[in-house]
């Protein structure tokens, strides 16, 4: 498990490298800050000083990797030795598939994975929500906290919605799950984090089965219009090639801001 003192020169380092680079370095910081995360992150200090880190987080039987180096460090092998740790530990692991992401412009990110054996698997897109007029609220479509007891359908949800098998959920994930319900029963769910003045959502997803009856709509815009009195950013992610979820997301003034590029890992 990180360190409180770790943390806070892990997300110094991004908004260095972020600003340095002019990009965005998907750090996945709300797992990392969670007590019950099981940390498989790597660290490199010179001096003191955080020069390299690698975040490796599971998603049920997928892992993915992201990292960064200090712009005053970089062509010294940091972030080479970083990756080399990882995949080593990665290959002791019941692991389906790995994953490396870099953002859509960082040139020198993208050739470092390809470099390293990676084969592009796909393209994610970040959004933000611009302020527009939401859809009436309909009562029958009702979000309540999620319970461990709503785990089994979690799972099931985030299997045939995302094809991620065996997933996870400790206690913090399900604290900021809500799930969603049509005429009293479970049809999807959504993870809504907040980060200072930004939230996120993660893990938004409906069983196919109820897609395409208005029910997603409902429960976005119903988070989206009780989340934009409360924080100066809201945003979440989509799958490129997901084109029903990007016309959704487009429709209730979701806009692309920036892409992040995943690629596949022999392991």
């Amino acid at each position: 498990m990180l360190t409180h003192d770790q943390l806070d020169d892990i997300f110094n380092l991004q908004t260095l490298c972020e600003t340095h680079d002019g990009i965005t370095i998907k750090l996945n910081g709300d797992m990392l800050r969670r007590e019950s995360y099981e940390s498989y992150d790597l660290v490199i200090y010179d001096n003191g000083r955080l020069t390299g880190f690698l975040g490796v987080y599971p998603f049920g039987s997928t892992i993915e990797l992201c990292g960064m180096v200090h712009p005053g460090f970089r062509r010294r092998g940091i972030f080479q030795s970083l990756f080399d740790r990882a995949m080593t530990e990665i290959v002791k692991k019941p692991v389906k598939k790995v994953l490396a992401n870099s953002h859509g412009r960082s040139l020198a990110g993208k050739a470092f994975i390809e470099a390293n054996g990676g084969v592009f698997d796909n393209t994610e897109f970040e959004m933000e929500w611009i302020p527009c007029e939401l859809p009436v609220p309909d009562a029958s479509i009702v979000l309540r906290g999620a319970t461990r007891n709503d785990v089994p359908e979690m799972k099931r949800l985030g299997l045939e919605c995302f094809g991620i098998e065996d997933a996870s959920f400790d206690d913090a994930h399900i604290n900021d799950t809500l799930m969603i319900l049509s005429d009293g029963e479970v049809a999807g769910q959504m993870k809504v984090a907040g980060d200072g003045g930004q939230c996120y959502i993660y893990w938004f997803s409906v069983f196919p089965s109820l897609q395409g009856r208005g029910i997603g709509r409902q429960a976005l815009s119903r988070v989206v219009r009780e989340a934009a009195g409360q924080y100066s950013l809201i945003g979440l992610d989509v799958a490129a090639k997901n084109e029903l979820a990007l016309k959704l997301y487009t429709s209730l003034g979701f806009v692309v801001q920036n892409h992040q590029d995943y690629y596949s890992l022999s392991h």
